[in-house]
C-alpha cells in the first residue's frame, strides 16, 4: 500500500512518540491509520459510482448538455448566451438537432443575379458578382480615423449584416452594393438595418444601389454600368417605386 509521504512524516513523528510515552502514542498510531483508511475507501467508492454512471450514461445514449461556468444547463431556450462562444458547446448544439439545405436567394433576388452577371460579363473587366456577402468581411474602420473604442462598436454595427449582393472588382475589393427592396425591407426593424447598411457602404466611398419591384432589367443594367464608372454609361435614375 502505497503511503502519501505527508502520512508517512506523521507515522515517524509518532513512532518516536510511541518509544517515550508508550501507550499513548500507540493508541495515536491506531487512530491514525483508521482515519486515513476510511478516506481512502471513501475515494474508492466515489471512483466506482463515477464510472459505473458514465457506463450506464453510454449505453444509454448521449444527450447533449451545454456546460455552464457555473452548472450545468439543458440545451435549448435556457442556455447561458455566453456558452455559445465556447466550440465544445457549439459542437453539442449541432450534434443536437438536424439540418436542412435553404435557398440562398428568394424567388425575386434570384431573377437579378443573371441581370447583374450578365452587365458584369458585357463589361468585361473582370468584375464578380456574389450573393449574401458578409458587410463585415469586405469593408471595416478605416485605421486610426477614430479610438479604438469607436473602431469596434462601428465594426460590431456592421459585421452580422448582408448584402444582397455584391460586384467586385478583379483584385476582389467591393465595388458596388445591390439591396432588393421588397416588402419586407420596410417592415419591423428592416429599414434601420438597411439605413445602416447604406451609410457604412456609403463611407466606405462604395456605390449603392437600392433595386424596387417592377424594375426593368435594362433600367438595372443602366444603373449598374453607371455605379461602375463607365464610359458613356446613362445617368440612370433610379425608378419609381410602385
Amino acid at each position: 500500500m502505497n503511503i502519501p509521504p505527508e502520512v508517512s512524516q506523521q507515522l515517524q513523528a509518532l513512532s518516536e512518540l510511541i518509544a517515550r510515552n508508550g501507550q499513548a502514542a500507540v493508541l495515536g498510531v491506531i487512530i491514525l491509520l483508521l482515519a486515513y483508511l476510511a478516506a481512502r475507501s471513501r475515494r474508492g467508492r466515489a471512483g466506482r459510482s463515477h464510472r459505473a454512471g458514465a457506463n450506464r450514461r453510454a449505453a444509454q445514449g448521449w444527450t447533449p448538455r451545454v456546460v455552464s461556468s457555473s452548472r450545468d444547463k439543458p440545451l435549448g431556450p435556457g442556455a447561458g448566451r455566453n456558452d455559445l462562444a465556447d466550440p465544445h458547446v457549439q459542437m453539442e448544439a449541432i450534434h443536437a438537432v438536424s439540418f436542412e439545405v435553404q435557398r440562398l436567394l428568394n424567388r425575386s433576388e434570384a431573377k437579378l443575379l443573371p441581370v447583374l452577371e450578365n452587365t458584369v460579363r458585357e463589361i468585361g473587366k473582370g468584375h464578380r458578382v456574389m450573393a449574401q456577402v458578409s458587410l463585415g468581411e469586405v469593408i471595416r474602420p478605416s485605421a486610426g480615423s477614430e479610438p479604438e473604442t469607436l473602431r469596434r462598436a462601428a465594426y460590431a454595427s456592421i459585421n452580422s449584416k448582408r448584402l444582397d449582393f455584391g460586384i467586385f472588382d478583379d483584385s476582389g475589393r467591393l465595388r458596388c452594393a445591390i439591396e432588393y427592396q421588397g416588402a419586407g425591407h420596410y417592415q419591423n426593424r428592416a429599414f434601420m438595418r438597411d439605413a445602416v447598411k447604406r451609410e457604412a457602404v456609403r463611407k466606405a466611398g462604395v456605390a449603392w444601389i437600392e433595386v424596387h419591384p417592377g424594375e426593368r432589367p435594362s433600367q438595372l443594367d443602366a444603373r449598374v454600368r453607371h455605379a461602375l464608372g463607365e464610359p458613356g454609361a446613362p445617368d440612370a435614375a433610379p425608378p419609381d417605386r410602385p
